[in-house]
C-alpha cells in the first residue's frame, strides 16, 4: 500500500477542508466541547539536536511543509501521499525513564501533522550529516557507490538507513534488503543503493548510529545515549552533534507526560480544533459532550494517503487534492492514550490495543507463537511500507475499511479470518462490548479499544495470502484468509473460516457455504477440493468490472494454494506452488575495466558524481528548495473533471471569496490582455477556451493565484465549472481510435523496402499477429515546478526543465516581449526522463503569466502528483498488426504490418514522428530484406503524449522482439536460434538506411550468452519446469540496436578565475545523468587540473538556445565536445606563458596570464565539423546516425501460474559503451535505465475509467498517483543483476571514444516479457488441450493479471496429486 490512514478510530462526519490564512493565536474559544480547555503552550520538540518551540501550530500543517518553511529543505516533498519516501524523517519518543530517547523510527513527514510532534525528537537528513557539520558514513558510502543520480529520493533513503542503524547497528543483509519498501527511486534501479547499504551492514560500524562531528568525529545526536561535549572545537557545548541543545526538549517532553490533561491547538481562523486527551476518560468526555461533528484520529494522515482514492478526491471530487486539512471542526487525537496502546497475551489469545502500530503488531504476533500468529505477522509485514507501518495503527486500518469498504484492507481480511473480535467502549456509559471483526460495520460514536485474536490450538491450520500489482508497498488486488479448526485426534475439520478482500465494494466477503462443505471431512478427502472450488466459484463472485475474470480466478487459486499446504504427502511437483516464493538477498556484479582508458584519466575513471555528497545531505537545491520572497505568491490549475464536451463555463465567485485570493486567469484573461494562449506551436492551449470545450479530463481550464500554496489549491477547487453536453463516449485507447477512425493522418503513412507482398506469398511459413505496449508515466519525483519573478531587465524564472532556452522562447512568445528580457535558469532537476522538455512549459508559463497579472510579484507553480499525472502526457502506446513470412528454420523473409501510435488530444512540439522514426528501431538487430509498413497516429481524448526515455526505441524493440518470439513459436525453434539466424552482420544496411559498418550486435550477443552461461541454464530451466507443475521459469535473450542522434549544437563557456578555479557554464541540463561530472572530467583532462578545482554553473537561457533541450542521451557528449574545444582555446592562449614558464604550477600560470591581460574565458560549440582523432568524432557517412549503440541482456524469470506473479531471478546485461566517459556514472545509468524499462514491461499499468464509476469522471486516468501506479520497487529488481561494459570497443565516431548510455539499456528490458512468454508456454505445453499451439501474445506491461490469464489455467483441472 502506498500509505495508510494513521489511526482513524471513530467514524467521522463531513469531509476535509484547509485552514485559511496564517497561523495565529486566538484566545476566543469556539463552540466546541474543548471550550473548557485553553489553547496549549507552544508545541515543543527536539529537531536535529536542538529544542524547538512552535507557537500556535496549525492542525492542518504537516511536518514536511513546516520543515521546508523553516528552511530545512533537505527533506523533500514529492508525492505528498506517503508513497515515495522522499520525505522520510526519523522520530523518537521519550523512554519510560524520562532520561533518554527510544530507538528511532522512520516515518513519512508528508503524512504527519506538525502538532503530533509534541515531546518527540525528530532527525532530518540535515541531522544526519551536512557539508558544514560533516557527512555521515552512510552518506559517504552512498556517494562512493554512485547510489544517487537526480538526488530527489536520496535524503529519504539516507534517513531510513540511519534509523535502521539506530534500531540495530549490525543489521543482517536481509534486514537491509527489506528496509526500503517505502522508498522509491526512478534513477538508479536500486542496485547501487542496496550495494552501498549492504556494505555498511557487513562492516564493523557500531558508531554509525550517530552522526560524526566534523571537527572531532565523535558520536553525535543520533545516539540513544548522548555524550557530553568535551569542548574540543570552537562550537563547544552549543554543537548540536554533541546533544547540547536537547536538554530543554527532554525536560519539556517529561513535563508534558507528567502533566497529562488535554492538549489543545486551534487553526488560525478557529475553524479546526485539535484536542489531544491523555486518558480514555478524557476521550469519552470529549466525545459525549460534543455537539458538533468530530473525527477521532491517531495522527490524521489517512486523508493524505488512502482516503482520497476512495472518495474520488484524487480525481477532483469534493475532497480534491492533498493539501487540505479535514473539514471536521474537532479532531480528537488519541495517540497519547496509553490505555489504547498495549499488547497483552492471555488464555483468550493476543489483545492488541487500537493504537498498536502495524510494526508493533508484527513483532507481537510473531512472538505469540502458533501458526496463526506467525501467519498474521508475516502478512502484515507485506502491508504498506516501513514508514507507514511505524505509524499506521490496527484500529485506524480497520476504521478506514469500515468507512470505505472498497478499500481492500489486508488487516480487516486476515483478522476476520483469524476469528478476531473488537472491543468497543461507549463513551456515555463507559461500558465495553465485543463484536466479531467480520460483523464490525460501524464504530460511529464509539471507541474502538482493542482487537482480540484467538490463537487456537496447535492442530489448527491458518493461511493468508495476497496478490498485488507489485511485490511490495502495493494494495492487494485480492487478499484472503483461511482457517481450519481440526480435530487433534482424527484430523477432520470441525470448523472453517474462509474470507476474501478486494472482491467486493461491500467489503470483506465470507464463504459460509464452502465452509460447510469442508466440515466433517479430512483436508485430503477425495473430491473435497472439487466440491469446494465449485461452491466457491458460485458463492464468492467479484463485482462487475475490469478485473472480474482475474479476481474470480484468484479466489479459487488462493484457496487451492491453501489446500495444497494441508496435504500430508504433497507431491514435489506441487510443493513450489504451495510454498510460495522466498526471495533471497539480491546481488549484482559489475565489470567495466575493459571500457576504461587509464591514459585518459580522469575521463573514463570510476569517479563519483560531483553532486553526490550534497545529494545525500539534501543540500542539492531544486526549484522548490530556493528561498522565497515575503511577497511570493502561489498558483494552482483548475482542471477539467469531465471528458470531451463542446463548451464550459467558469464561476470564480467562491474562489474570489477564498482566503488569500489574489487573481484568476483563464483563456479570456489572456486574450483580453493581448497574451498568447499556447504551450506549443502545435496548437495546445495553456487554458482551454470556454467556447472550444474540453478535450480531455485533466485539461487546464484556468488558474488561481493566492498567497500560499494551500490557499491556491483550495481556491482552485472552489471554482465551479459547468460543462456542456457530452455527446460521445471518450476515445481513450488505440482500439477506441481505430473503431472511431480518429487519426491525425487521414491517409496512412507508408514505407516499404524490397517486395514484401511477394516475399510473404512465397514464404514456406506465413502467420499473423498483434503486439501491443502501453503508456508509461515519467514519474519524476520532483513534480513540475517553476518560479517566476520580475527582474531589472524583464522576467526571470527558475524552472525544473530539460530546456531553459525552450522555456524562454515560450515565455517570450506568451508575454509578447523580446527573448532578451526573459531569463530561465535550471540548476538541478529531480528526475525528468523526457517529461520536462515540452511538458515543463505549462507550469513555467503559469508562473510567468501569474507574475504578469500580479504586478511582477514572484509566483510559484508547483504541481501536486495527482494533477501532474492527470494533466500531462506520457510515453506513447503502440500497436503492431503484422503478417510475417519466414523459412522453416525461422529466417524472416518479409514483414507486412500496420502500426498505430497514440498521441492523445494534442500533438507535442510538432509531430513526434511515425514511421519515419519508428523505422530506426522497428527492425531491432534483425536483417529482413522486405518490409511494407503503414502507420496511423491516433487522436484520443487523453493528454497529449510526449517523449519518454528511449522513445521510439523501447516500443520498437518490444514489438520486433514479440515478432521474433512469434517466429520461434511458429517454426518450433528456440528464440535464440532464430535471433542468431537473423542477426545483422557488419556492413548490413538497417531499415532506416544505416550502414552498420561497426556493428557490435554479434559481439554483445555472444558475450551475453557466455556471461549468462545460457546453454547450461536453459537446460536447468527446462529441468525445473519438468519438476514443477504450477511454477514455471523462462530464460530469454534480448539484443538491441540504438541509433544515436548527432551530439551537436550545445555551447559551453569555460572561465578560468583569478584564483585558478574553473567555471563551466554549459547549455545542457543536469537531471541526474552525470552531465556536470563528465564535463568536469573533460575539462580536467584538457587543462591538466584537478577535478575539485572545477565547477559547473546553473544552466541559463542567456546562453542556451531554444533547441538546446537535454535529451536523447547525447547531451553529455555534446557538452563534453564543446568543453574540449573551449578548454583547448584557453590552453592555446596560455601556451606562450606556459612555454616561458615550463615549471609553473597551475595557479601560478593562471596568475601570470591574468597579469598579462590574457582572456581565460572561451566559448565554443561543437557543430560536427571539427575533427580530432581520438577526441572528437571522425567523419562518417554511414547513414542518418553518427553511430549505433548495441547491447544484449539475458533475463530469467519465475512465474506463479496460479497468481501470475513474476519474479525476475537474474539478468546478465552487456552494453557497448565504447570507452566510457565515467564508468561509475555509466553503469549507474545502465542499471537505472534497465529497471525503468522493467517497470514498463511488468507493473506500470494505465487504467482509464470509462464509466466514471471509480473516479466520478468518465475518461479519468485512474493511475494518477502512487496508490494505483506502480514503478519498480527495491524488491522487484532482479535478484541477480550483472552488468558488463563491452571491452575494447573504441568508438571513433564518439567523443573521446565513448558512446551514449542514458537510454539504450532501457530497451533491453523487453527481454523480460519474452522470458515470461517462455514460462507461460511451458505451462501451456504441460496442460495441453490445444492452448499450447497458440502464441502467447501478451502485451506490455505483462501484469499479474495478464500473465495469469495468459496461462489458460483451467481451474477445474486442478488436482492435489501431480501428474506422473
Amino acid at each position: 500500500m502506498a500509505s495508510l490512514m494513521r489511526g482513524i478510530i471513530g467514524r467521522c462526519c463531513g469531509g476535509p477542508s484547509t485552514s485559511a490564512g496564517g497561523l495565529h493565536h486566538h484566545d476566543q474559544p469556539i463552540n466546541q466541547p474543548a471550550v473548557g480547555y485553553p489553547t496549549s503552550a507552544p508545541l515543543t520538540f527536539v529537531l536535529n539536536g536542538q529544542t524547538v518551540e512552535v507557537a500556535d501550530p496549525d492542525p492542518g500543517t504537516v511536518v514536511v511543509d513546516w520543515l521546508r518553511q523553516e528552511g530545512h529543505t533537505g527533506t523533500k516533498r514529492s508525492c505528498a501521499e506517503g508513497g515515495c519516501g522522499a520525505c522520510t524523517i526519523m522520530i523518537q519518543e521519550l523512554s519510560q525513564d524520562g532520561k533518554t530517547w527510544k530507538k528511532g523510527l522512520p516515518i513519512n513527514s508528508c503524512l504527519t501533522p506538525l502538532v503530533s510532534l509534541g515531546g518527540c525528537k525528530v532527525t532530518t537528513v540535515e541531522g544526519v550529516g551536512t557539508k558544514e557539520e560533516g557527512y555521515h558514513p552512510i552518506q559517504k558510502k552512498m556517494a562512493a557507490c554512485n547510489a544517487s543520480q537526480c538526488g530527489m529520493c536520496t535524503p529519504g533513503f539516507v534517513v531510513n538507513m540511519y534509523a535502521l542503524l539506530q534500531e540495530n547497528p549490525k543489521p543482517t543483509a536481509e534486514e537491509v534488503e527489506r528496509r526500503f519498501d517505502g522508498n522509491l527511486c526512478r534513477c538508479t534501479g536500486y542496485r547501487p543503493i542496496l550495494d552501498a547499504f549492504h556494505s555498511l551492514a557487513t562492516t564493523d560500524i557500531e558508531d554509525l548510529a550517530g552522526a560524526p562531528c566534523a571537527t572531532r568525529g565523535e558520536r553525535g545526536a543520533g545516539a540513544a545515549t548522548l555524550p557530553a561535549c568535551a569542548g574540543g572545537c570552537a562550537k563547544g557545548g552549543s554543537c548540536k552533534k554533541a546533544g547540547g541543545g536537547e536538554a530543554a526538549g527532554i525536560d519539556a517532553a517529561r513535563a508534558r507526560r507528567e502533566a497529562g490533561g488535554v492538549t489543545i491547538y486551534r487553526s488560525g481562523d478557529n475553524s479546526t480544533t485539535w484536542a489531544q486527551p491523555s486518558t480514555l476518560a478524557q476521550l469519552c468526555d470529549l466525545m459525549s459532550s460534543s455537539s458538533s461533528p468530530y473525527e477521532i484520529v491517531a495522527s490524521n494522515t489517512g486523508i493524505r494517503g488512502v482516503k482520497k482514492y476512495y472518495d474520488n478526491a484524487a480525481w477532483g471530487g469534493d475532497d480534491a487534492g492533498t493539501a487540505a486539512a479535514p473539514s471536521e471542526t474537532l479532531l480528537i487525537n488519541i495517540s497519547r492514550i496509553q490505555e489504547l496502546n498495549f499488547v497483552q497475551q492471555n488464555s483468550n489469545g493476543v489483545e492488541l490495543g487500537c493504537l498498536t502500530t502495524l510494526r508493533d503488531a508484527i513483532e507481537a504476533l510473531a512472538d505469540s507463537g502458533g501458526v496463526k500468529g506467525a501467519a498474521l505477522s508475516a502478512h502484515i509485514a507485506k502491508v504498506a511500507s516501513q514508514q507507514v507501518r511505524a505509524a499506521a495503527t490496527i484500529g485506524g486500518n480497520l476504521s478506514l475499511h469500515i468507512k470505505y469498504p472498497a478499500f481492500p484492507s489486508d488487516v480487516a481480511t486476515i483478522l476476520a479470518g483469524a476469528g478476531a473480535s473488537a472491543t468497543l467502549v461507549d463513551p456515555e456509559t463507559k461500558k465495553e462490548s465485543s463484536v466479531a471483526v467480520e460483523d464490525l460495520k460501524s464504530v460511529e460514536g464509539l471507541v474502538l479499544k482493542s482487537v482480540v485474536i484467538p490463537l487456537g490450538s496447535p492442530a489448527d491450520k491458518f493461511f493468508t495470502d495476497r496478490v498485488a500489482l507489485r511485490h511490495q508497498n502495493a494494495h492487494a488486488i485480492v487478499n484472503a484468509a483461511f482457517g481450519l479448526d481440526l480435530d487433534p485426534a482424527g484430523g477432520t475439520i470441525r470448523g472453517a473460516r474462509i474470507f476474501f478482500g478486494g472482491v467486493s465494494a461491500a467489503g470483506v466477503v465470507r464463504a459460509p457455504k464452502t465452509e460447510a462443505i469442508l466440515i466433517g471431512k479430512s483436508p485430503s478427502a477425495d473430491g473435497l477440493m472439487g466440491q469446494a472450488l465449485s461452491a466457491l466459484s458460485q458463492e464468492v463472485v467479484p463485482d462487475d468490472g475490469r478485473q472480474k475474470q482475474y479476481k474470480s480466478s484468484l479466489i479459487q487459486s488462493l484457496f487451492y494454494k491453501f489446500l495444497l499446504g494441508l496435504q500430508p504427502h504433497l507431491s514435489p511437483q506441487l510443493a513450489s506452488a504451495a510454498a510460495g516464493f522466498d526471495r533471497p538477498v539480491s546481488t549484482g556484479l559489475v565489470d567495466y575495466k575493459g571500457a576504461q582508458d587509464p591514459n585518459e584519466f580522469p575521463v573514463s575513471e570510476n569517479m563519483p558524481k560531483v553532486e553526490a555528497l550534497t545529494n545525500t545531505s539534501g543540500e542539492t537545491l531544486y526549484v522548490d528548495d530556493l528561498p522565497e520572497y515575503r511577497s511570493s505568491l502561489h498558483c494552482a490549475f483548475v482542471l477539467a473533471r469531465t471528458g470531451p464536451c463542446s463548451s464550459f463555463q467558469l464561476d470564480f465567485d467562491d474562489a474570489i471569496a477564498a482566503a488569500g485570493f489574489v487573481c484568476h486567469v483563464d483563456a479570456s484573461s489572456l486574450s483580453s490582455s493581448g497574451l498568447q494562449n499556447a504551450v506549443s506551436p502545435s496548437g495546445e492551449p495553456l487554458f482551454a477556451p470556454a467556447k472550444s470545450g474540453v478535450a480531455y479530463v485533466g485539461q487546464r481550464l484556468a488558474m488561481v493565484v493566492c498567497d500560499t500554496e494551500a490557499n491556491a489549491l483550495e481556491a482552485a477547487r472552489a471554482v465551479k465549472v459547468s460543462y456542456g453536453p457530452v455527446t460521445r463516449d471518450p476515445v481513450l485507447t488505440i482500439e477506441d481510435a481505430i473503431a472511431a477512425k480518429s487519426f491525425y493522418n487521414s491517409k496512412a503513412e507508408a514505407f516499404s523496402k524490397g517486395d514484401a507482398p511477394s516475399a510473404l506469398s512465397s514464404s514456406a511459413v506465413k502467420f499473423s499477429g498483434v503486439a501491443e505496449c502501453g503508456h508509461q508515466h515519467h514519474f519524476y519525483l520532483e513534480q513540475q515546478t517553476a518560479v517566476a519573478a520580475r527582474s531589472s531587465d524583464g522576467i526571470k524564472l527558475a524552472v525544473s526543465t530539460q530546456g531553459p532556452g525552450l522555456i524562454a522562447a515560450m515565455v517570450s512568445s506568451t508575454l509578447g516581449v523580446p527573448k532578451t528580457q526573459v531569463e530561465v535558469v535550471q540548476g538541478f532537476a529531480g528526475g525528468a526522463y523526457g517529461g520536462k522538455s515540452s511538458k515543463s512549459v505549462p507550469c513555467a508559463l503559469a508562473a510567468a503569466v501569474g507574475t504578469h497579472f500580479c504586478g511582477g510579484r514572484p509566483v510559484k507553480c508547483k504541481m501536486e502528483i495527482n494533477d501532474n499525472l492527470a494533466m500531462l502526457g506520457s510515453r506513447r502506446p503502440h500497436r503492431l498488426e503484422y503478417q510475417v513470412g519466414c523459412t522453416e528454420e525461422g529466417k524472416i523473409n518479409a514483414i507486412v504490418a500496420t502500426l498505430y501510435y497514440q498521441q492523445g488530444a494534442y500533438l507535442d512540439f510538432g509531430d513526434m514522428g511515425g514511421l519515419d522514426v519508428l523505422q530506426m528501431s522497428l527492425d531491432g538487430v534483425y536483417n529482413c530484406e522486405n518490409w511494407q509498413l503503414s502507420g496511423f497516429e491516433c487522436k484520443t481524448d487523453t493528454p497529449g503524449n510526449t517523449f519518454c526515455r528511449g522513445p521510439v526505441f523501447l516500443p520498437g524493440t518490444f514489438l520486433i522482439e514479440s515478432v521474433l518470439d512469434h517466429v520461434a513459436h511458429q517454426v518450433g525453434r528456440e528464440a535464440e536460434e532464430v535471433m542468431s539466424l537473423n542477426l545483422y552482420k557488419k556492413g548490413d544496411v538497417s531499415l532506416a538506411g544505416q550502414t552498420l559498418a561497426d556493428s557490435n550486435a554479434r559481439a554483445t550477443f555472444d558475450l551475453c550468452v557466455s556471461n549468462a552461461d545460457f546453454g547450461d541454464r536453459a537446460k536447468e530451466v527446462e529441468d525445473f519446469n519438468a519438476k514443477n507443475a504450477l511454477v514455471k521459469r523462462g530464460l530469454a535473450i534480448c539484443p538491441s540496436k540504438y541509433m544515436m542522434n548527432p551530439c551537436t549544437g550545445f555551447p559551453s563557456l569555460v572561465s578560468v578565475q583569478e584564483d585558478a578555479s574553473v567555471l563551466i557554464q554549459h547549455t545542457g541540463c543536469e537531471i541526474g545523468q552525470g552531465l556536470n561530472t563528465k564535463a568536469v572530467q573533460t575539462a580536467a583532462l584538457e587543462l591538466g587540473v584537478a577535478c575539485d578545482a572545477i565547477k559547473c554553473a546553473a544552466t541559463s537561457s542567456r546562453i542556451a538556445k531554444t533547441g538546446n533541450v537535454t535529451g536523447g542521451s547525447t547531451t553529455s557528449e555534446a557538452i563534453c565536445a564543446s568543453t574540449v574545444l573551449a578548454c583547448q582555446e584557453i590552453a592555446r592562449r596560455m601556451a606562450p606563458v606556459k612555454q616561458a614558464n615550463p615549471d609553473a604550477k597551475w595557479a601560478d600560470l593562471v596568475s601570470k596570464c591574468y597579469s598579462q591581460g590574457i582572456d581565460l574565458a572561451a566559448r565554443a560549440v561543437y557543430d560536427g565539423s571539427q575533427r580530432q582523432p581520438g577526441v572528437l568524432p571522425d567523419q562518417q557517412d554511414n547513414g542518418p546516425s553518427p553511430y549505433v549503440q548495441y547491447g544484449c541482456a539475458a533475463v530469467e524469470v519465475q512465474v506463479d501460474v496460479l497468481t501470475g506473479e513474476t519474479q525476475v531471478l537474474r539478468v546478465d546485461l552487456v552494453q557497448d559503451n565504447g570507452i566510457s566517459l565515467n564508468t561509475a556514472v555509466d553503469v549507474g545509468q545502465i542499471q537505472g535505465s534497465f529497471i525503468m524499462g522493467l517497470g514498463y514491461m511488468l507493473t506500470e499499468e494505465f487504467v482509464w475509467d470509462r464509466t466514471g464509476k471509480r473516479t466520478g469522471s468518465a475518461g479519468s486516468n485512474v493511475s494518477n498517483g502512487t496508490w494505483e501506479y506502480k514503478p519498480m520497487s527495491s524488491l522487484d529488481i532482479p535478484i541477480e543483476f550483472n552488468v558488463t561494459l563491452l571491452p575494447k570497443s573504441v568508438n571513433s565516431h564518439g567523443v573521446l571514444g565513448s558512446k551514449s548510455v542514458g537510454e539504450p539499456p532501457l530497451i533491453l528490458s523487453a527481454g523480460v516479457v519474452s522470458a515470461v512468454r517462455k514460462a507461460v508456454q511451458a505451462f501451456r505445453r504441460q496442460q495441453g488441450g490445444g492452448k499450447e499451439k497458440e502464441f502467447c501474445a501478451i502485451s506490455a506491461p505483462a501484469t499479474v493479471e495478464k500473465v495469469q490469464l495468459a496461462t489458460g489455467l483451467n481451474l477445474q483441472d486442478l488436482t492435489l496429486v501431480a501428474e506422473d
